[in-house]
């Protein structure tokens, strides 16, 4: 099979990362013919009009958003090589791994899609993968925030970011609308998600799988202020994020005022009349996705448990004693 890798080479520098050659080399051991083709150059936008048997993405977000995004043969299948630091298209997917056993498991057998956002606005449209926001997570996407550090440094320093912002941000008025029906109220942030997780790698919606044809809308609210610090601590991962959800297919968001919008990993200044109509909604043709082979779990600690634990045998019951018989 035909594949063409398209790579960050700057993905996974804290690690040592991974060079051009040594991952040409796994996708050649895993049985494919190999075209290699840094995002980093001019020929990344003519490549992406190409047509292979399948397209790599190996890098962070930005670079897999990039590739979901610019693919133009919406039937060519995607593989996914997480390299980034907080790498929430893969982790919202599902895919966990290095390179090797990504690799090694691929099967047009296993698949998921994964639609494509379109968010409309008075410069025209953009299409987008993860989110598109205004407010406090857009505060803490910032690509300047830890741009010294590396892997889960600057993870902290992200979610660190975060959190100063819901301290701060004061609440803003947005005017939304989801499918016709009114969204509205002052939020310190509000997330129009395709995936579950955003920003930092924040699991926002964890449990909602990409692919579904809606787009879940985020309002952190003034309410939530309080109990969203609180659900930053250790906890996290364990109880669903404070905040108001509802889902929909045409989202409608009078922007106003001077917040930034976010589209992944860009954004947008606010507009020069001071406000402006954006509709996000999704677009008909999903790219396929190619999911590696799902590691076993591990066994529950009691199976784990009874099969260690030699069990102990009763004590067999002592035989009666028979009494002396008495002579006639």
């Amino acid at each position: 099979m035909k594949a063409i890798l398209f790579h960050n080479p700057k993905s996974g520098t804290a690690d040592g990362g991974h060079s051009p050659d040594e991952l040409t080399a796994i996708l050649r051991l895993a049985g494919y013919d190999v075209t290699y083709c840094s995002t980093k150059t001019r020929a990344f936008k003519t490549a992406l009009k190409k047509t292979y048997d399948l397209a790599v993405a190996a890098g962070g977000d930005g670079t897999v958003g990039k590739v979901l995004r610019g693919i133009k043969d919406r039937s060519m299948p995607v593989g996914i090589w997480p390299l980034g630091t907080a790498n929430n298209i893969a982790t919202s997917l599902g895919i966990r791994g290095t390179p090797h056993e990504i690799a090694a498991g691929w099967s047009p057998k296993r698949t998921r899609t994964l639609t494509i956002g379109l968010v409309e606005g008075p410069w025209g449209e953009t299409p987008f993968v993860e989110a598109v926001g205004w407010g406090v997570m857009a505060d803490a996407t910032d690509s300047s925030i830890g741009a010294e550090a590396e892997g889960n440094a600057r993870l902290t320093l992200g979610r660190d970011a975060f959190r100063k912002a819901l301290t701060k941000t004061k609440a803003r008025d947005l005017k939304v609308t989801i499918d016709g029906k009114p969204f509205d109220g002052k939020v310190l942030g509000l997330e129009v998600l395709n995936i579950g997780y955003a920003g930092p790698g924040i699991p926002l919606r964890p449990a909602v799988a990409p692919g579904e044809a809606k787009l879940d809308v985020v309002a952190i609210r003034e309410e939530h202020r309080e109990d969203m610090l609180e659900w930053l601590g250790p906890a996290q991962e364990e109880k669903p994020a404070p905040v108001s959800v509802r889902r929909g297919r045409e989202i409608v968001v009078h922007w106003k005022g001077k917040p930034q919008m976010r589209i992944d990993d860009g954004f947008v200044d606010p507009p020069e009349s001071g406000k402006a109509r954006i509709t996000i909604t999704l677009q008909d043709e999903p790219v396929t996705v190619w999911m590696p082979k799902p590691k076993r779990a591990a066994p529950a600690a009691k199976a784990k448990a009874a099969r260690t634990t030699p069990v102990k045998k009763a004590a067999p019951k002592a035989k009666a004693k028979s009494k002396p018989r008495r002579k006639a």
